[in-house]
């Protein structure tokens, strides 16, 4: 099978969700091309508002090689391409039209854009596969030995191999330790709360008279006589229906916030979600001797003190736990970027790992190492950890860190 052959096979299944039904096929065509026309009409006077229905000429586009016309399917989908690059569909189908045209070398470049920036295993390996390569295995596994300093990640629900393979080479490369990752998948603990939940016990709770009648009816219905008592969703909708007449602005805010915190990313209490984890590895007789124990989650963490977290550690345990929830490009509603989300998960695990080894915070807010109060703040941070960190690993370790460990002389 050739790799046109293969290519097809690939995009079948877009193929039929995307193509219209055969007997409206030129009427949905005409109303995708005239949604495409007027995007690209209004390219020529706002690039900014275009940019943001660049998905209508994707559409279009996509319903013209499904009829059968590449040629013009093929420069739908570059202007498509020329308002928002950074979508991954798009620039595969681009690769497929651009292969079936004869133009290999356009059809790679676009293929090969999408391989050196998805975050995602299946936008990886479908790009992998339009350039022949193959996709992405999972990282070395863990034989078992331990007498020497090492990293054995274990992964915690859904993780990314493309994203722990270029992690993991970074730092071998960097911190001259061998990482591993165990072959069993640890499921997650239920999660401790929904932003929602949050959202209504921090902000909308407090600010309720709740010994006013309007307060007692909303509880009535529960036969409850404190908010406490109640699930924070079905006091919501309690809320919402006692005052809808009552306080109309009041209940418009809720029902925007109730859309908006519904939509957000369940989290974990850090570090019972750790602890949890890490029982279960110490009950399966788990000897890491001299190993550091990462545990690698797409979960979303908080605290007591903090709405959020990057990740935790337990310095007496050599352990630490990573979160790439509020790294990825979906989250940050950001271009995808896959050097951008390692670079973020490498400086957190620096963080944990060296609190697993005990080595204290730098005081230079541009180490590695520094606290960081928001994303903003950790992306501002340089990869190099300080001078006193490396002392921290090396003393820890046992041994020296490698020279890409140290930031370069000025």
């Amino acid at each position: 099978m050739n790799r046109l052959q293969t290519l097809g096979k690939l995009f079948t299944v877009w193929l039929l969700i995307s193509a219209p039904a055969l007997d409206a096929a030129e009427a949905s065509l005409q109303g995708l091309m005239a949604n495409a026309k007027e995007v690209l009409d209004l390219a020529r006077r706002d690039n900014v508002a275009a940019a943001k229905r660049a998905w209508q000429v994707v559409e279009a586009a996509k319903a013209l090689e499904a009829s059968g016309d590449t040629s013009t399917a093929a420069d739908y989908m570059r202007a498509a391409l020329q308002l928002d690059p950074w979508n991954p569909e798009a620039q595969l189908w681009f690769s497929l039209m651009q292969r079936k045209l004869g133009h290999p070398d356009e059809a790679d470049a676009a293929a090969r854009v999408v391989l050196d920036n998805a975050e995602e295993d299946t936008w990886y390996n479908a790009a992998a596969k339009a350039l022949d390569l193959p996709k992405v295995q999972p990282w070395t596994a863990w034989d078992g030995r331990n007498e020497e300093p090492f990293i054995l990640v274990v992964r915690v629900g859904t993780v990314q191999n493309i994203v722990l393979r270029d992690l993991a080479q970074k730092l071998e490369k960097n911190l001259g330790l061998k990482v591993c990752v165990d072959d069993t998948v640890m499921s997650p603990p239920p999660s401790n709360r929904n932003n929602l939940h949050h959202w209504m016990r921090r902000h909308i709770i407090p600010q309720l008279n709740w010994d006013s009648p309007d307060g007692r009816a909303i509880l009535r219905p529960f036969g409850a006589r404190s908010p406490d008592e109640v699930d924070p969703e079905r006091l919501l909708g309690s809320t919402i229906a006692q005052l809808r007449h009552k306080e109309p602005n009041l209940v418009a805010d809720l029902i925007k916030g109730r859309d908006f915190w519904s939509n957000r990313l369940p989290q974990w209490d850090a570090s019972p979600f750790m602890q949890d984890l890490y029982t279960k590895l110490m009950r399966e007789k788990l000897d890491l001797g001299a190993g550091i124990l990462v545990l690698f989650t797409e979960c979303d963490l908080y605290s007591e003190q903090s709405n959020f977290l990057f990740g935790t550690a337990a310095t007496s345990r050599r352990v630490c736990l990573v979160s790439s929830a509020r790294f990825t490009a979906d989250f940050n509603q950001e271009p995808t970027r896959r050097e951008r989300l390692v670079s973020r998960l490498y400086k957190q695990c620096l963080c944990g790992i060296g609190f697993s080894l005990g080595v204290p915070r730098p005081t230079d807010p541009t180490s590695a190492r520094a606290y960081p109060d928001s994303l903003m703040q950790h992306d501002a941070k340089s990869e190099y950890m300080s001078e006193a960190c490396i002392r921290g690993f090396e003393e820890a370790l046992h041994q020296k860190l490698p020279d890409s460990a140290h930031k370069p002389a000025p």
